[in-house]
Parts: C-alpha cells; structure tokens; sequence
C-alpha cells in the first residue's frame, strides 16, 4: 500500500479569508492498495474566533468552517471532534475508490465560490504498477503577501551567504528563479511532498535540505558565478543559505 499525504496549513489565512489569525488546516491522505483500489482521508481542523471591545463585548465572531467545503454526497462516511483545550474542531471525511476512478473536491469555498478544488485519480500504467495524480486548482485572486515574504527572505539569505563584492544586483536578480525552483520541488514533490515537515520536524528538516537541496543549489551557484568562488565556497554559500 502507497500512502501520500498533502497538507494545506494556514491556508484560509494566506488567503486572507479569515484575518490573521491562521484559523484552518486541510490535510489531505491517500491511500493506494496493491489492486489499484484506493481511498481518501480528509481532514478539517477549524476555530472560531471573536473579536472584543474594550468593554468585553464580543463585536463580532467569525469561523473558518465558512470557507472549508465538506463533502456531502452519500459515497464519504463523516464525523466530528472537538478538542476543548485548544478550542480545534475537526472534520474527517473518508471515501473508498475504484481503480480508474475520479475524484473531485472542493475544498475552499468563498460566499459559495469555489476557490480551491482538488482532482486526484488513479489508473494502471503496467503490471502491478499505478499512477497516483492529484492536481489543485485555485481559483482567487493570485496571492502576492507569500510572494513579498519569500523576497524579504531570500535577499536576506543571499545576504548571509554572499558579500556585496561577489553577489552583486544583478546576481542576486538572476537566481532568484533557478533558487526558487529548487525549493519549490524539494518542498511539493515530486516524488515527494515534504510541506508538513517544516512545522512538525523543522531542525530534522534543514539537515535534509542541505543534503538534498545542496549539491543543487553548488550547480546553480557554479552556473551564476563560475570562477569567481571555488568548490568549497560553493558548497559554504549553499549550507549558509538553506540554514538562513
């Protein structure tokens, strides 16, 4: 049995649907048997939250299950927990497929708009060999404060791994792209989606960053700079600036 999991984390808040207060988690689990038969395990992690005045009067309330699309259709078996502690509620939601068949989920929606839908099949592509395919498709409006964020960090990060005197405007400028691309697929795959280990595992995570990411980003440095840093500088920049 291959098992994938996707985990969507803080979403509602990236998105701005739902202030600042990153009140949503969609996690995503799928499970492929040896017969093709697979199944799908979603789960919904949603607070309230409310707003005061300086009397202690709630102004106003407000909750991230408004925008989280559960599925309703006979074929997902569905139940609810509430933790009273963190004050978390979670939906689960579960649904057994056949080989070969399609599956689509709405999982965000905004005043009854889809904004994120999920499509995931499986098919057969030899002898005891299948193909898993999940695509996501957003639907909002394209969503430039993560843009703006990973600027901010990534000048920084050039910063610490390179002086003035060797990444100049310009390099700086040049890999951004080839840098960014590197992260992206060590982050979402494929093969693998690595998006949760950075909140559940995050010192476990940088070391395997700079041993996979690494010797990638030596060759895009190699690629920019060329002989103006050696082998070893290269490989120092590259650990430098995974770590920052």
């Amino acid at each position: 049995m291959k098992r994938i999991v996707l985990g969507i984390v803080g979403l509602l808040a990236v998105s701005g649907l739902a202030g600042c207060h990153s009140p949503g988690d969609i996690s995503l689990e799928t499970n492929v048997n040896a017969d093709g038969s697979w199944n799908r395990h979603l789960e919904y992690g949603y607070t309230s939250l409310q707003y005061f005045d300086k009397r202690g009067h709630v102004t106003k309330s407000e909750s991230s299950i408004d925008h989280l699309a559960f599925p309703i259709t006979r074929d997902w078996s569905m139940s609810k927990t509430y933790n009273k502690r963190s004050k978390m509620a979670k939906v689960t939601a579960t649904r057994s497929m056949h080989l070969g068949e399609v599956v689509k989920s709405t999982l965000v929606v905004s005043w009854g708009n889809p904004l994120l839908d999920s499509v995931s099949s499986v098919k057969q592509i030899g002898p005891h060999r299948f193909e898993y395919r999940e695509t996501l498709h957003w639907f909002g409006p394209r969503i430039t404060a993560t843009s703006y964020a990973f600027d901010i960090a990534y000048n920084a990060a050039i910063r610490s791994a390179f002086s003035p005197q060797v990444a100049t405007k310009a390099d700086t400028g040049a890999l951004r792209k080839p840098v960014l691309r590197e992260f992206w697929h060590y982050v979402y795959g494929p093969p693998d989606v690595r998006f949760m280990e950075f909140f559940v595992h995050r010192k476990s995570s940088e070391r395997q960053m700079i041993l996979r990411i690494g010797p990638a980003l030596e060759k895009v440095f190699g690629d920019q700079f060329g002989n103006r840093i050696n082998k070893d500088q290269r490989r120092t920049a590259a650990r430098t600036f995974i770590k920052a």
